[in-house]
């Protein structure tokens, strides 16, 4: 079996031809990479049938997972980690959510106090003590993540906890003088969008400043997020959406950070 391997910071052309030409069985990659390339495949510019597909490195959106299903019909496996601890918990394809790899890290749910929290309740930090780094090993480490615990079994048979889906980090929120608005509030417009193949959100002092891939209704998605942000308790917000060809993958493993916070938009403000 022979591995390609696609940088994905590369352009997105760059990427869609080069994944054109493998014409892959397995396809793993970014979730906002997948996610794309699943909506070229809707849309006809994209031939494969990949048989499994496998997303990491980034939260997996419902937007991205529902164009994987609908694109290729195939299990996807979602992988959840860190590069301090690696692997901690990877979905089976079959059932909701994701499994702990229990043999190999140990989590915490803990309350701002360092207190563990019950399966059902929600949690302020989650702590991660890797099994396998005996050189360098990282011991009740903060991974910044949301958790939350799936009850009851999973049909595929295993016996590890359950987590639900990874849906972003703690800081992924905006917090402005008088709320804090949720990431899931932007999702929910953008995400659902079938006009806008990526995006990317920028608080400001006021409001947000919108990237966005695509061909959108821009007057009319700028009155949906600005209506929404009054929903959230955010009074006259200002709401700027630009269209781009493509969006700056802020790190060096070329990651999305699809929410970037208002002291962030000023320290990358050039992009």
């Amino acid at each position: 079996m022979e591995t390609v391997v696609i940088p994905a910071s590369a352009p997105f052309e760059e990427v869609l031809a080069a994944v054109t030409a493998a014409r892959p069985t397995h396809l793993v990659g970014y979730a906002t990479v997948v996610g794309r390339l699943a909506r070229a495949a809707l849309a006809g510019d994209l031939d494969i049938q990949p048989v499994r597909v496998s997303t990491n490195s980034e939260p997996l959106l419902d937007e991205d997972r529902q164009a994987i299903a609908e694109a290729w019909n195939a299990p996807v496996h979602n992988q959840w980690g860190s590069t301090e601890i690696g692997a901690a918990a990877t979905g089976c394809g079959r059932g909701a959510g994701l499994h702990v790899c229990e043999d190999e890290v140990v989590l915490e749910r803990v309350d701002a106090n360092g207190v563990p929290v019950a399966p059902h309740e929600p949690a302020a930090h989650t702590l991660a003590t890797g099994l396998a780094n005996r050189t360098f090993p990282f011991i009740r480490y903060d991974l910044g993540d949301e958790v939350a615990v799936l009850p009851g079994p999973c049909e595929c048979g295993s016996e590890f906890v359950r987590l639900a889906d990874i849906a972003g980090r703690l800081d992924d929120d905006f917090r402005y003088p008088t709320c804090t608005v949720p990431a899931s509030v932007f999702r929910s417009v953008l995400g659902t969008n079938p006009r806008i193949a990526e995006y990317q959100v920028r608080q400001t002092a006021t409001g947000a400043r919108i990237l966005a891939v695509g061909s959108p209704d821009v007057p009319s998605l700028t009155r949906a997020i600005a209506r929404e942000l009054r929903r959230q308790g955010l009074p006259d917000p200002e709401v700027e959406v630009e269209l781009v060809d493509h969006l700056q993958r802020g790190s060096a493993a070329g990651k999305l950070r699809r929410f970037v916070a208002l002291k962030e938009s000023g320290r990358n403000s050039g992009l």
